[in-house]
């Protein structure tokens, strides 16, 4: 029998919520000026955005060529992500989204190989018989597969595809069932995900 997933709804986020709340009275009160006013401060915003851009671009120039880069020591290098008695996880950074989360290659120990030309994000969550992965299906958009790794028996099995998001929380709540929460920006989807009875403890 293969896992079970359950969506059980979604929640507004409460800062959507407000600031929807508040353009709808803005808008019936005041429309005309508030379109004009936004117009202009729109416009302020992309000078100030492209003066600091042209900032930006040029302190990257000034960066001394013998500054250690982090980054591409990251990209270069394998580092431990997770582990079990079982079963070790490594990354390695690819990129990151623009003001967003990075994304990264795995490799296991032992060695799975189909896990080798994926992209993925860098949340896990582990339980006592494998691994809670997030594999990414693109980098232009959030859409993604919650996908658990049995470090028992090294099979792969596919939870959820197509989750519109890449912000993601987990708990285990009880009986082997675990609660995650996926936040879009604005709005959080809930699921909740019962594995089969032999890979449902955690640690």
């Amino acid at each position: 029998m293969n896992s079970e997933i359950t969506f059980k709804g979604k929640i507004k986020n409460p800062i959507e919520i407000e600031n929807q709340t508040t353009l709808s009275k803005l808008f019936g009160i005041f429309k005309i000026p508030f379109v004009i006013i936004y117009g202009i401060f729109f416009f302020i915003f992309l000078l100030l955005l492209s003066a600091f851009q042209k900032l930006f671009r040029k302190n990257e120039k000034e960066i001394p060529s013998n500054e250690i880069n982090l980054r591409e020591i990251a990209k270069n290098n394998w580092s431990e992500l997770s582990k079990n008695n079982e079963l070790i996880i490594y990354q390695k950074l690819i990129d990151e989204i623009r003001f967003g989360p990075e994304y990264i290659k795995i490799r296991t120990e032992p060695n799975i190989e189909s896990l080798e030309n994926s992209i993925f994000g860098n949340w896990v969550y582990k339980t006592e018989n494998g691994f809670f992965l997030q594999k990414w299906n693109t980098i232009k958009t959030a859409e993604t597969n919650l996908i658990f790794l049995n470090s028992k028996n090294l099979n792969i099995e596919i939870i959820k595809e197509n989750i519109p998001s890449v912000l993601w929380g987990m708990k285990r709540l009880k009986n082997g069932i675990f609660e995650l929460n996926c936040n879009t920006g604005k709005e959080e989807l809930k699921y909740e995900i019962k594995l089969k009875k032999a890979v449902a403890n955690t640690v």
